[in-house]
C-alpha cells in the first residue's frame, strides 16, 4: 500500500510528529499490511471552505483535488496543514471520490497536537485510515460496504452519556477495532488495490480528459430547445439524491421528489419543505422548476450555470462536500462533467 503525507511548508514542527508516524507504521505492520510511506512538502496556497454552515473550516475539495493531480501511484493521501484561529481544523476523509486514484484525508496538524504526549495525531490517522479503507473498497473494487464508523462512534458517545460512563479513548478504539476487523476481512482485496494504484490514477486522469472532450462535443451539438427527456432525467437524478426513494424520508413524506421549499403546486409547508397533496403534483412542481431553469425563464437559475453552480444554489444549505457529491452524481447521470452547463445537458 502506497501512502503519501503531503505537509504544507508552514508546518515547521513536523519533526515533533515522528513518534506518531512511527506508531502509524507499526499499526500497519502489526496488521500484516505491506506499506510504503512517502512524505513530501508542498507550498501551494491553501484554500478553505466552511463546513456545517460555517461551524468549522477546512481545506476546499477543489484545492485538494488539484493538488493531488501532481502525485500519482498512491492509494491513500493525507494532506497536512497548519490550522489557524480563523481556519480551525476539520479532520475528515472523502471516501466518496478518488483524487488522482487516491482516497484523501484532510489533516489539520497543529503545534498543540505536536506538543502533546499522548500521540493525538496517530489516533487521528488511525481513525481516518479506516475511512480510507472503506473508500478504497467502495471505489476501487466491486465490494460495496457502508462506512458507519462515525455513526457508531456517535452512538457509543450517546450511550456513555446516558449511562454516566466516561467516553475515553479506549471506548473510541473499541468501536474502531470493530470496523478495522471488518476491513481485515477484505485485506487481500486491499493489497491487490495497492498493486494497481498507479494504473488507477492514470485511468482516473484519462476518464476526466474523456469527459471533458465529450462535454465539449456535446456543447457544440447542443439543441436550442430543452427536451422533456433532459428534464425527466435531471428530475430523476435529483429525486434519487434527495432521498425520495428512501422509506420515511422527508421528500417521500411530503410527496416532494425534489425537496422543494416552495412550489405553486404545493398545498402547505411541512418540516421546512413544500408538501404536495399527490406525488404527481410533486413531480410536476419539480419538473416545472427545472424547465424554467433550463430554458432561461427562471429568476434564480440560468442555463449557462454549470452543474456545480446549479447545485450550489439548489442545495445552498448543504455542506461543500455534499454539494460536490451532488454535482458529481448529476454529472454521472448524463455521462459528463460537473463543469457542463445545464443548458447543454
Amino acid at each position: 500500500m502506497n501512502i503519501l503525507f503531503l505537509k504544507h511548508k508552514d508546518i515547521d514542527y513536523w519533526d515533533s510528529f515522528t513518534d506518531d508516524i512511527n506508531l502509524f507504521k507499526k499499526f500497519y505492520t502489526d496488521n500484516g499490511i505491506p506499506f510504503d510511506i512517502t512524505i513530501k512538502e508542498f507550498d501551494e496556497p491553501l484554500e478553505y471552505f466552511g463546513y456545517n454552515n460555517g461551524a468549522a473550516v477546512g481545506l476546499s475539495l477543489e484545492m485538494m483535488n488539484k493538488l493531488c493531480q501532481n502525485y500519482s501511484g498512491y492509494q491513500g493521501i493525507y494532506i497536512c496543514y497548519k490550522p489557524t484561529e480563523t481556519t480551525g481544523g476539520v479532520f475528515t476523509t472523502y471516501p466518496f471520490m478518488l483524487m488522482n486514484g487516491a482516497i484523501v484525508s484532510c489533516i489539520p496538524a497543529s503545534k498543540i497536537d505536536a506538543d502533546r504526549s499522548d500521540n493525538e495525531l496517530f489516533r487521528i490517522l488511525r481513525h481516518e485510515s479506516i475511512h480510507q479503507g472503506y473508500g478504497m473498497l467502495n471505489l476501487m473494487s466491486k465490494i460495496k460496504i457502508a462506512d458507519y464508523l462515525d455513526r457508531d462512534c456517535q452512538a457509543k458517545l450517546t450511550e456513555c452519556q446516558k449511562n454516566g460512563i466516561p467516553y475515553t479513548q479506549a471506548v473510541v478504539e473499541s468501536v474502531e477495532n470493530i470496523h478495522w476487523s471488518v476491513l481485515m476481512n477484505y485485506k487481500s482485496y486491499l493489497l491487490k488495490l495497492g498493486d494497481n494504484a498507479v494504473l488507477v490514477g492514470l485511468l482516473m486522469q484519462l476518464v476526466e480528459k474523456l469527459k471533458l472532450l465529450l462535454a465539449e462535443l456535446k456543447k457544440k451539438q447542443a439543441p436550442s430547445n430543452t427536451s422533456n427527456s433532459v428534464v425527466d432525467r435531471l428530475a430523476e437524478a435529483i429525486a434519487k439524491f434527495e432521498g425520495f426513494y428512501v422509506d420515511g424520508s422527508i421528500a417521500q413524506r411530503n410527496r416532494n421528489p425534489g425537496n422543494l421549499v416552495w412550489s405553486k403546486y404545493m398545498d402547505c409547508v411541512k418540516d421546512g419543505f413544500a408538501h404536495f397533496s399527490t406525488v404527481e403534483l410533486g413531480w410536476q412542481g419539480l419538473k416545472f422548476q427545472l424547465q424554467l431553469a433550463l430554458s432561461g425563464q427562471s429568476a434564480v437559475y440560468k442555463p449557462t450555470m454549470t452543474i456545480q453552480e446549479f447545485v450550489n444554489v439548489y442545495a445552498s444549505t448543504s455542506t461543500e462536500e455534499e454539494r460536490f457529491n451532488y454535482a458529481i452524481f448529476i454529472a454521472n447521470t448524463f455521462n459528463t462533467i460537473k463543469e457542463m452547463q445545464i443548458g447543454n445537458l
